[in-house]
This record gives C-alpha cells, sequence and structure tokens, in this order.
C-alpha cells in the first residue's frame, strides 16, 4: 500500500499508479480542464512533474500531489 498525499490530506492506496482523473477525484476537484496537477518525491523515472488531462504517472510511497483550478472557464 502507498501513502501519498493530495493537498495536504495523506491517503493510502494500493494501486500502482493513478490517471490524472483519479488525482482530481481524490484532491475533491472535478477533473475538468483547467485543472493543474503536479507532483514530487516520484520515482526515479519519474520524480516531479505535472499531469495532463489523459496522462497516469507511477506510484512511490510518499508522492505529494496537488491539483488546483487554474482556469474558470
Amino acid at each position: 500500500m502507498n501513502r501519498i498525499i493530495v493537498n495536504g490530506e495523506t491517503r493510502y492506496l494500493s494501486f500502482a499508479e493513478l490517471s490524472y482523473d483519479d488525482i482530481a477525484r481524490l484532491a475533491d476537484v472535478r477533473p475538468v480542464p483547467g485543472i493543474t496537477i503536479t507532483y514530487r518525491k516520484g520515482p526515479a523515472e519519474n520524480p516531479e512533474g505535472s499531469l495532463l488531462e489523459g496522462q497516469t504517472v507511477k506510484l512511490q510511497e510518499g508522492m505529494i500531489f496537488n491539483a488546483r483550478l487554474t482556469n474558470n472557464a
């Protein structure tokens, strides 16, 4: 089980990877264009970055995700 942090809240998940939509739901925001999702403390192949709609990211214990609305359109 992986412990991750989404918008400051600890979550425990048994998944190996998560999608843009998964992170948006965990952050309690609608997965719509205009949501910016960034992450850090990921595994060596993807230690930090951002997720775009339709993308996934491999999880690692202790990863930190931030999801926020960046476009009101």
